[in-house]
């Protein structure tokens, strides 16, 4: 089998965050936004299309998964392999064999859900021409690396059983082609839709939103690519470094799943969200108009004249004065009060004094 070469430094440290804390999570927002799919499905009175039975094989797969994830974790996914009982690394062999053929399936299913929706709301020949391309490629990668699996070691217990003499791929170089052929489809798949997006007659700004709910699958894509950066660099502490292969692993299939659904939760988000959200606002305008109109009401202010007027004119019987004009505002009131009114011929210099406090009170008089 592979020979398994154990550090030499550092040989307690353990990964962090556990495989567990990661993968679980992630599965359970897949598993909201399929819920949310279908939701929206029901909403519009549509029956449920090919891919949306896909998406749901691809749920459970992508829950299988992180199962196989977590297995690992118990038999030293994260931990150095030096410190990894004996006992366990064949388990741990073995599961990972398993999590290998799981994932290319997971994965192949998914992109079958996704290339059947294009085809579906791009009915363009140009565009199915692309999709049936991508399509095929998707096919025959599946079709190539799940019998690959059972040849890794021949026989394949060698590839777990040290008692075992046998003939294995190289493991690391195996992991590093799949992982670059599923990184070129996800981003082959990212682009037909934001191509498309763009070549129609609509505003720009239209054009951006949409192409940005699309464009939440180069996500999956940077996870493909974070995994071919991790785990070829020590690949003899396999327990160690097939942490972030298969907890990014774990997060592609799901957010694969997430970016499949975007696309059709519209209705969905609408009904617990959006609208939820627009009468909440409402309300609360509502009930901000209603409490300013409330402070206005001039049966709160006994004996004080509220007006929206600067200043207003009194009855020819009392134009010897100028009426006190009060003015709420909050907690503060401003109150401006003059003396007699000045006769028309003279241009008196008035003189004021304020006084600034929590009311605010100016007077003036003739000088």
């Amino acid at each position: 089998m592979t020979e398994l070469n154990p550090p030499s430094t550092n040989i307690h440290d353990v990964r962090s965050p556990p495989a567990s804390h990661v993968v679980i999570p992630i599965a359970v927002a897949a598993t909201i936004s399929v819920i949310a799919r279908i939701y929206s499905r029901r909403l519009k009175k549509f029956p449920l299309a090919a891919h949306d039975y896909l998406i749901l094989v691809g749920l459970v797969l992508a829950w299988s998964c992180a199962v196989i994830i977590i297995e690992m974790e118990r038999y030293g996914l994260g931990r150095h392999i030096e410190v990894v009982p004996p006992p366990s690394i064949p388990k741990f062999l073995k599961t990972m064999w398993a999590g290998t053929m799981l994932f290319h399936t997971t994965t192949t299913v998914i992109k079958a859900s996704i290339i059947m929706f294009f085809l579906q709301i791009f009915p363009v020949r140009h565009i199915a021409v692309m999709v049936y391309f991508i399509a095929v490629i998707v096919f025959l990668s599946w079709a190539i690396l799940v019998p690959m699996d059972f040849f890794l070691c021949i026989p394949l217990r060698a590839l777990w059983d040290r008692s075992i003499s046998g003939k294995c791929l190289d493991i690391g170089r195996y992991y590093m082609a799949t992982t670059i052929s599923n990184t070129i489809t996800d981003f082959a798949l990212l682009a037909i839709p934001i191509i498309q997006i763009w070549n129609l007659r609509i505003a720009w700004t239209r054009k951006a939103s949409v192409s940005g709910i699309f464009a939440v699958g180069a996500f999956v894509c940077a996870a493909g690519i974070v995994r071919l950066v991790y785990p070829f660099l020590q690949w003899g502490d396999i327990t160690w470094v097939l942490y972030n292969d298969y907890v990014w692993a774990s997060i592609e299939a799901s957010t694969g799943i997430i970016c499949a659904c975007i696309p059709t939760m519209r209705p969905a988000a609408e009904v617990v969200i959006i609208n939820p959200a627009r009468d909440l606002i409402s309300r609360l305008r509502n009930r901000s108009r209603i409490l300013m109109k409330h402070e206005s009401d001039p049966s709160r202010h006994p004996g004080v004249d509220i007006s929206s007027r600067a200043f207003r004119r009194l009855p020819d019987t009392q134009r010897s004065s100028w009426q006190a004009v009060v003015n709420t505002r909050g907690t503060s009131t401003i109150i401006i009060q003059t003396g007699d009114k000045p006769d028309e011929n003279e241009n008196p210099t008035l003189s004021a004094k304020i006084n600034v406090r929590r009311d605010i009170n100016v007077e003036s008089n003739d000088v």
